[in-house]
């Protein structure tokens, strides 16, 4: 049986949050950025890591929920400068652009 390629209708980009909700420059952070969605078909997504500010965000391949539900990106290490990082975030055929997590310094 071959796998079915997962999208979503939308993600709830104004629902991400991240846990916890600041880091602080130069001292280790881990923690999650989670992303809520609508429309999910029950297909597989793909792996994903990229690195910005030092923190690296990791998604872990796995399928959709059929309907609603979050995609959990896993974020791990030391945040090079303070104030904001912001990533976008592609998958499902969807997008969130400009979600943000304070550091402070």
């Amino acid at each position: 049986m071959d796998s079915v390629s997962g999208t979503v209708s939308g993600f709830t980009c104004s629902s991400a949050s991240f846990s916890p909700a600041t880091a602080t420059q130069g001292a280790a952070y881990t923690g999650t950025l989670t992303i809520p969605y609508t429309g999910g078909n029950g297909g597989t997504y793909t792996a994903q890591s990229f690195t910005q500010n030092g923190l690296t965000f990791a998604l872990t391949a796995g399928n959709f929920s059929i309907g609603t539900g979050n995609l959990i990106y896993n974020i791990n290490g030391i945040p090079a400068t303070s104030g904001t990082t912001s990533v976008n975030i592609m998958a499902g055929g969807q997008s969130c652009n400009g979600l943000t997590l304070n550091v402070n310094p």
